[in-house]
């Protein structure tokens, strides 16, 4: 008979050594889940396009909140970032709308940069700008370079960006922006209008509110540009004189209307809104 043969005493590490394995092939697994989330998100672009339909269609007050779920959802996706980017934008929150296009995986710097410049926000053109150049350079990027200093009084720079953004390519609208900004600056251009088509639209606000008597029409062309910034209440400052300089002229009537109207109108606004209708209403059929 052979003797009883015992075997090895079970280590008192193993269970635990065991324990750590398991632990981590669950933890590993869990964070393989959460990087391939987004991927396969932006497999499957029919899914993501249903789910910004389904969006589109809900109430105004709850598509910001699902349009952040699901930009988070996709990992930045870029058809996301650019609904959501434009329902800030819609509702003149520009500066939120530029964030938005930024966290897109920095594949939307030149949607970046156009909405800072509606918002006034040069110093944020700039640094889009020249990262969207590191990255490629355009002549859109170097275009939006030479906006951005051009607007911060530097014609210099400005000038010399409009010069490299016209050797990559002269074609392209905001080229032809920035070359014609560039000249505007040079003469000392006074025409808001004129600026606001080179894209100088801090310059042009600056030359509306510093103008002793601007005209009711460039009064609401400074509303639009505050309105733009956030500044609510030099708004509806601008909003008033306006109204005060022609209560009775159909286009101004009609202008107040239409910016008291918007979804991002200041409170203010009821008032005056009040006001013109009534005097609008006063006038003969056009």
């Amino acid at each position: 008979m052979q003797p009883l043969k015992i075997s090895r005493p079970l280590s008192r590490n193993s269970h635990p050594r065991r324990k750590f394995f398991w632990a981590g092939s669950v933890l590993l697994l869990i964070i393989i889940a959460s990087l391939s989330t987004p991927f396969l998100f932006r497999a499957h672009r029919d899914v993501i396009s249903h789910e910004l339909i389904v969006i589109k269609q809900a109430d105004q007050s709850k598509q910001e909140t699902a349009l952040r779920s699901l930009f988070a959802v996709t990992g930045g996706d870029q058809a996301v970032a650019r609904s959501l980017a434009g329902y800030y934008a819609h509702n003149n929150q520009h500066i939120k709308a530029a964030q938005t296009y930024e966290r897109a995986h920095g594949a939307l710097l030149i949607e970046a940069a156009q909405e800072y410049s509606l918002a006034l926000d040069y110093a944020n053109v700039a640094r889009v700008a020249r990262a969207a150049t590191n990255k490629k350079p355009t002549a859109d990027s170097l275009a939006w370079q030479g906006i951005a200093f051009l607007n911060q009084k530097d014609a210099e720079k400005g000038c010399e960006k409009a010069r490299e953004a016209k050797d990559k390519d002269a074609t392209t609208i905001l080229t032809k922006q920035v070359v014609t900004g560039c000249e505007y600056m040079r003469n000392n251009e006074s025409d808001p209008w004129k600026l606001i088509d080179a894209q100088l639209l801090s310059i042009a606000k600056d030359t509306i509110s510093t103008t002793t008597q601007p005209t009711s029409s460039a009064l609401l062309l400074l509303t639009r540009l505050q309105q733009q910034q956030g500044d609510s209440e030099a708004a509806i400052r601008s909003l008033d004189r306006a109204f005060e300089q022609s209560p009775y002229e159909r286009g101004v009537l009609s202008d107040i209307l239409l910016l008291c109207g918007q979804d991002a109108a200041p409170a203010q606004c009821a008032t005056l809104k009040v006001s013109a209708k009534h005097n609008l209403d006063l006038l003969p059929p056009s």
